[in-house]
């Protein structure tokens, strides 16, 4: 009769190499979640601004002007007059999936002067995760950085 005694289990080695297999697979999979949240967000925001958008047109047919705010800018979903304006043009106004955030929000302002053009009216965000739209920031570089805003114009380009 032997003696041999076998120990059931893995050994060091094993459990060691199936830890990093794990940590490799997890540090190539967080990026590309992360890149589709930013997406996400970012659709979300372009879908904001068609239904801001809407509503102000809406709201010009209704009293055949813009909302008028003199020079100040003011952001859009974070309760401003603004907001009261556009409440009965869209129900609930919407607000930036980070607002709160530095650097992210829905913002309004008339009467801006893009190269020389007066605008009547501007929707734009000041940040997008992955989505600028670089078109409409370069016609209008003194409003938001180029790389990183997405712009709306109405009433005007």
């Amino acid at each position: 009769m032997s003696m041999f005694i076998r120990n059931k289990g893995f050994t060091l080695i094993e459990i060691i190499i199936v830890v990093a297999v794990i940590a490799i697979l997890t540090a190539a999979i967080i990026p590309s979640i992360n890149r589709s949240r930013e997406k996400s967000r970012d659709t979300q925001r372009i879908s904001d601004f068609a239904r801001i958008e809407f509503a102000l047109e809406i709201y010009l047919e209704a009293n055949g002007e813009f909302p008028d705010l003199g020079n100040q800018a003011s952001t859009i979903g974070e309760g401003s007059a603004l907001d009261a304006d556009l409440v009965g043009f869209m129900g609930v106004v919407p607000k930036d999936p980070r607002s709160g955030e530095v650097g992210f929000g829905y913002l309004y302002k008339t009467n801006v002067i893009c190269n020389g053009v007066v605008i009547a009216a501007v929707i734009y965000a000041e940040q997008m995760e992955r989505s600028a739209n670089k078109n409409s920031a370069t016609v209008c570089p003194n409003l938001i950085n180029p790389d990183d805003g997405y712009v709306i114009f109405l009433g005007g380009l």
